[in-house]
This record gives structure tokens, C-alpha cells and sequence, in this order.
């Protein structure tokens, strides 16, 4: 049966179709909500009641908009700009219920979110909600058809709720190249078990593991029922959360799943969190042609730490023990291995910036004391990744982003634990600094050329695992302008002019005097506009007059350039070209190895709310035996509400 488990793994019309499915599947998503980005080119403001035209379709676009105080017009129905002021009127006015119904009751939308909030333990939002209409004529022909042969003249009206978040729950992931919305929620109508589990698929393609459904869920059970019945949320320190994420073989036996039961409690000092943890994790992979089954067990904390240097701002550190049962199921010359061990296990993750990119070290170590009268060993594993965004012309970048990693191991090393390179699923920058991913000791080194867990020390029958390995990974995205949309859009607002002191200015009537401002600029000066409100918030939590605006202006560096890194190169959706490029080097003591290199190119998306990223990497000089290339891909959603 594993014969014919491997046979079918072969065949590569099924990974062809398997692949080009996925690929349909993303561009599709891109095409059906490109509209998100939708901005006023053909947009008119110049038609007035006495023109003559009828709406042909009003549309709303925010994300779970609940009724509006009056309905929108039925097709046919006569255009006026004030009916359409009117229906911005009641976008605006239950944006504000929305907003009024969180911070009567508990948090605002944002905040339950863990977005637009500046400091762990503020309630200051930095937001800008805009609400903007778009009326386009349509041609004659098409009116006809849609509202009969007497309305030749009639337009689509588009209603535009603007509303750009900040994840300052992971400050960093907003420098990064990250999908996002820029419509506003209405969590009030968002499914309950959205609110509670806050769910992530995704699909993944691999050469070893195949195309691949992965799915994640995190909650907090302190709030469950409210969140079940889409309550807003009192702030409280401590937390209960239940993190679980899986991720199957459509074609293969092969799996990963794990779930994770944590109390934590949040601090406003430098110690920002504690938390102690029990999990369980269970794993069907190939090492090399072999089987490798693994059932775990943990317990331990974890701490996070708060700094004030740009280089580290954020420090996670953990530690557990784990128990396990191993199975390495030889399909070669090897001997299979079937033991449990125990463990010790440390990590330490380090994020910060650097050269104003996003810069992350991550370093893992274990003791391990296998069963059956098997000796100790110990590995030990660094991994450093760096990404920046290259500001060409606004909203145009070209990425850059580089993993180098190193590992190596003592002692007698069973076959299950040496490393095994290969591409690997983990997104090491991108993952969250509490991620269960993040916990973890790498496999082996990145060789995207390779399936996952393909890569050996050798070549032949008795190809097995190295004991030490180092490899160097970097990708480069290259914008095309015509393949993009910026995320803020190029439009202004009036708003009243202000004097130094942050008083309207009047006309002589004692009308306040407005200008147009860009919304761009607009968001950018959202956090230094806010620090004296931040001040004050500090303050009620204990800290002095001194210690409140130190810690201000502490939190609006981090949110100001987080701030223009949004309004300036930030985009709604982008496709760019991708280049590829790894070498990686495994090492064993029995057995001789070279340096491996590999090259390849692909695209990535970046659309709205998914991240989709696919392309075909080479192995270069290929050695006997060695695989020759591997199409990868990869598609996660995130934040669906």
C-alpha cells in the first residue's frame, strides 16, 4: 500500500491539475474583489437631478453592513446627488452607532481586533473612517437593456467606506507585505463563531507533501459566549486562549496538527506578558523516502518581553518540556526506529528593525533523552530573516526578503531527529511572535528545490539525515504599476482649518474655514495628533507626568512610521513577478556532502484580505540523485472580518 501511496505521488498530471485549480482559484478571488480597490477615475460630479438619469445599482462597499436607516434606490429610480448624500449620511451614521454601541458597552471594533490601537494597554484608536460616493454613467446600450428602452441615461453609484487598520498586537507585521482590508467591519453583524474562533485557511502546494488544505482557529474562552453572540468585549488582562491549526495531504497520508491551551496575564511595563501553556502536536511527514509519525506532548511559559531599542523591540522567550512517541518508518536501507523520549526544550525569538526593514532571529535548542537504552542528544538551531519594502514611486516597492539559518546536533542522533532540508511550509517572518510555529526547532535547511523533508546528506539507499546544515534564501518581488492599487486612496477631505493650537479657525460669519487635505496626509498625522490624548491614558494607569510622555512618544515612533509605511507603499492588492534563490549545504558523519543551490521565479499576490504566492524552483548542478525542481505555492486568507 505505501508502494502505491508513492506511485501516486508521482504522477504528475494530478499535481498539474492540482496546481493550475489553485492558481484558478486565486485569480479568481483577485478578479471578484478587485472592486475593493475601485477609486474614482470615471467617477462624475457634475450631474445634477435635472439631467435626466436614473440609478441603475447603488452598492455599499463595507464589510458586514447592517441596514441601512433607508433602504437604498430601486433600479429605475431618479438620480439626484442628494439622494446620494443621503445615503452617505446613514453609511456615516452607522458607522458611528457601530462605533457609539463599542464604547458604551465594551471596546470598539478596532480594539477587539487588536487593530488601530497605540499601546498594549490604551484605548486611543488611531483611525481615519472615510465615507466617499463614486457615480459612473453607463453607456446607453446597457441602460436599456437593464431598465427598458425609455432610460438611456442612467448611472452605477458606488458608496466607498474607508477604514485602514494597524495590527499593534504585532507592530512589525505592518512594515511587512501583508494582505489587508481597507473597508470597515460592522461586527455587530459579523457571524458569531467568526468573532469566536477567528478562523484562517488556506492552500499549500509541495513536491513531497503535495497540495495541502490548511486551516487555523484561535479563541479566547474567557470571551467565547460573547463572542458567540457578537457582544462587545471588556478589556481585561488575562486571557484563556485555545489555538489549534491543521494542515492535510489532499493526495497523501501526510499531516500536521496541533493545538495549544494557554493562561497568560498582560503587563504595561517591560514585561508584557506571562503565560503558562500545555499543548499537543501530531505529524505524518516524509524524512527523506521514509515515514515519519510523531505524537507529543507539552507543558511549560512563556514570557514576552518590551524593549526600547529599535534593533529588538520585541523578546519571546519560552520553554517546555515535551514527551513523545517516534516512528520512523524505514522505506530503505535504514534501520526504522520506534521509541518515546523526553525533552527540553528552549526558544527565543528577537524582532526588531533594522536598516528600516523588519529583522527577526529565532534561536531553538533541545536535550533529548530517548527510551529503549538510547543515548542523550542535543540540537541546537538559529534562524535570522530580514525583510524590506524599496520605496520606488508611491505604492510601488521592490521586496526584498532573506532567511539564513544554521543548526547542529550532538551526540547519537536517531534518524527521526537529524535534519532534513527541503521547502519549507513555516513563514517565518509573517508568523506571529506567539505563534506555535515559532516554538518549534526547524527541520533542516531551506532548499525550496526539494520537497518538504527531501533534502539528505546523501544520495542513494542509506540516505538519511544530517547533523549539521546552513543555508541562505532570498526572494525579490518586483513591482509593475499597472498590476497594483494603493491601499490609501489618492483622494482628499475637507476638514476644518486648524490654528496652532489645534482650534478651528472661523470665517466672519463664524462658519468654520475648510481645506482639502489628502487622506494620505491625514492618516500619517494620526499619531502625533493623538499623543496628548495617549499621555493622559498612561497617566490613569499609575505612570507619572514624565514617565506617561516618555512612554507616549515611545509608542507613536513605532505607530508613525508604522502609519506612513501604510499611506505610502502600502497597496489593496498587488501582483508582482518573483525571483528566487537558495543555497543550502547537510552534513552527516558518515556520509560526504556538497553545497546545493537552486533557482527559480513565480508571483506573488498580495489581494485585500489573501496572500497567494506560487512559482517553480530548479536545482542547479544537480548531483545523481538529486531532485530536480518543485513547484510551490502557497495561499493564505487572513482577518475575514
Amino acid at each position: 500500500m505505501k508502494a502505491a501511496v508513492m506511485r501516486k505521488r508521482r504522477r504528475a498530471l494530478p499535481r498539474l491539475l492540482n496546481s493550475t485549480l489553485c492558481l484558478f482559484v486565486a485569480m479568481t478571488w483577485v478578479l471578484s474583489l478587485r472592486a475593493q480597490s475601485e477609486s474614482g477615475g470615471d467617477c462624475k460630479d457634475d450631474i445634477t437631478a435635472f439631467d435626466g438619469y436614473k440609478f441603475r445599482s447603488v452598492k455599499v462597499r463595507a464589510r458586514y453592513l447592517p441596514d441601512l436607516p433607508n433602504p437604498l434606490p430601486s433600479p429605475g429610480t431618479a438620480y439626484s446627488p442628494e439622494t446620494v448624500t443621503r445615503i452617505v449620511e446613514d453609511v456615516h451614521q452607522v458607522l458611528t452607532k457601530e462605533t457609539n454601541r463599542e464604547s458604551e458597552a465594551g471596546e470598539t471594533e478596532l480594539k477587539l481586533l487588536k487593530t488601530v490601537t497605540v499601546g498594549a494597554e490604551s484605548g486611543i484608536a488611531i483611525a481615519v473612517k472615510v465615507v466617499t460616493s463614486c457615480a459612473k454613467v453607463v453607456k446607453a446600450a446597457e441602460c436599456e437593456r437593464d431598465l427598458g428602452k425609455t432610460n438611456s441615461r442612467c448611472v452605477d453609484v458606488t458608496i466607498h467606506a474607508l477604514s485602514v487598520r494597524v495590527d499593534t498586537a504585532n507592530p512589525l507585521a505592518n512594515l511587512l507585505n501583508i494582505p489587508r482590508s481597507n473597508r470597515p467591519s460592522f461586527l455587530s453583524k459579523v457571524p458569531g463563531p467568526l468573532l469566536a474562533f477567528n478562523p484562517r485557511v488556506g492552500l499549500e502546494h509541495d513536491a513531497a507533501f503535495g497540495p495541502a488544505g490548511k486551516v487555523e482557529i484561535a479563541s479566547n474562552l474567557l470571551d467565547l459566549a460573547r463572542n458567540m453572540q457578537s457582544l462587545p468585549l471588556k478589556a481585561r488582562r488575562t486571557r484563556l486562549d485555545l489555538e489549534a491549526n491543521g494542515r492535510r495531504s489532499l493526495d497523501g497520508p501526510f499531516y500536521n496538527a496541533a493545538a495549544k491551551l494557554s493562561l497568560s496575564r498582560s503587563f504595561a511595563d517591560s514585561i508584557s506578558h506571562l503565560a503558562i501553556e500545555a499543548g499537543f502536536t501530531a505529524d505524518h511527514e516524509l524524512r527523506g523516502a521514509n515515514d515519519y509519525l510523531r505524537n507529543a506532548a507539552t507543558i511549560g511559559g512563556d514570557i514576552k518581553l518590551r524593549t526600547r531599542f529599535d534593533l529588538i523591540e520585541d523578546v519571546a522567550v519560552a520553554g517546555r518540556y515535551r514527551w513523545s512517541r517516534n516512528r520512523f518508518a524505514s522505506q530503505t536501507s535504514l534501520s526504522s526506529e520506534f521509541t518515546s523520549e523526553n525533552s527540553l526544550e528552549a526558544s527565543a525569538v528577537f524582532s526588531g528593525r533594522l536598516w528600516q526593514g523588519v529583522s527577526r532571529i529565532g534561536f531553538w535548542a533541545d536535550a533529548n533523552s530517548p527510551n529503549n537504552n538510547r543515548e542523550d542528544y542535543q540540537r541546537l538551531a538559529v534562524l535570522w530573516g530580514y525583510q524590506k519594502e524599496f520605496l520606488i514611486v508611491p505604492n510601488q516597492t521592490v521586496g526584498v526578503e532573506a532567511l539564513l539559518g544554521v543548526g547542529r546536533a550532538w551526540g547519537t542522533v536517531p534518524q527521526y531527529a537529524r535534519f532534513y532540508g527541503g521547502n519549507s511550509p513555516a513563514n517565518f517572518l509573517y508568523e506571529a511572535k506567539d505563534s506555535p510555529a515559532l516554538r518549534a526547532l526547524p527541520v533542516g535547511p531551506v532548499l525550496r528545490s526539494f520537497g518538504s523533508g527531501q533534502f539528505t546528506a546523501a544520495n542513494g539507499p542509506a540516505a538519511g539525515g544530517g547533523t549539521s546544515y546552513w543555508n541562505l534564501s532570498l526572494n525579490v518581488s518586483i513591482p509593475i504599476p499597472r498590476w497594483s492599487s494603493p491601499l490609501v486612496p489618492d483622494i482628499s477631505i475637507e476638514l476644518p482649518t486648524r490654528d496652532a493650537n489645534g482650534r478651528a479657525i472661523v470665517d466672519a460669519e463664524g462658519d468654520p474655514v475648510m481645506e482639502e487635505r489628502p487622506l494620505r496626509v491625514i492618516l500619517k498625522n494620526q499619531g502625533e495628533s493623538s499623543r496628548k490624548v495617549l499621555e493622559r491614558l498612561f497617566r490613569k494607569e499609575g505612570l507619572s507626568v514624565e514617565e506617561a510622555q516618555s512612554k507616549a512618544r515611545r509608542e507613536l515612533k513605532s505607530i508613525n512610521s508604522i502609519l506612513g509605511f501604510i499611506a505610502d507603499q502600502a497597496n489593496i492588492y498587488s501582483i508582482k513577478p518573483l525571483f528566487m534563490f537558495d543555497v543550502a549545504r547537510l552534513d552527516a558523519p558518515e556520509a560526504s556532502s556538497q553545497n546545493r543551490f537552486a533557482a527559480g521565479g513565480g508571483l506573488q499576490f498580495t489581494i485585500v484580505i489573501a496572500k497567494f504566492e506560487a512559482g517553480y524552483m530548479r536545482t542547479l548542478r544537480a548531483q545523481p540523485g538529486d531532485k530536480r525542481g518543485n513547484f510551490v505555492m502557497r495561499l493564505i486568507f487572513q482577518n475575514l472580518f
